[in-house]
């Protein structure tokens, strides 16, 4: 199953030490899901196409571009829970797993925050 992003945002983004600026750490977090167009936007951001010749919004020696970025889904608006793989050429996710039951991901958490 292939979900087509929502377009990322190209105009309108603040400045770079204005982002830098006003950045703050949140100790409150809610259960509502994250909008998919915000995952869409970080996505683009982290490996995005910007050009052409499949230019991508990373540096990557030689054009190889050899981080493929996969995404626990949670709780994303529009998606169902599951193992996602980022598709940067066609700015889409492809389901590449199952849930991950959240004891799991308690314990993934846990083992990447205290390694």
């Amino acid at each position: 199953m292939v979900f087509e992003l929502p377009a990322p945002e190209l105009q309108g983004s603040g400045s770079l030490v204005g982002c830098i600026e006003g950045r703050r750490s949140v100790r409150q977090y809610t259960n509502a899901p994250l909008p998919i167009g915000v995952l869409s936007q970080l996505l683009w951001a982290a490996q995005g196409v910007t050009g052409l010749g499949q230019k991508r919004a990373t540096p990557s020696a030689g054009g190889l571009y050899p981080l493929h970025l996969q995404v626990v889904v949670q709780r994303v608006s529009a998606l169902e829970p599951g193992t996602y793989e980022y598709k940067a050429d066609s700015h889409s996710l492809k389901l590449v797993g199952d849930r991950v039951r959240k004891e799991v991901m308690h314990e993934l958490v846990f083992r990447l925050v205290n390694s």
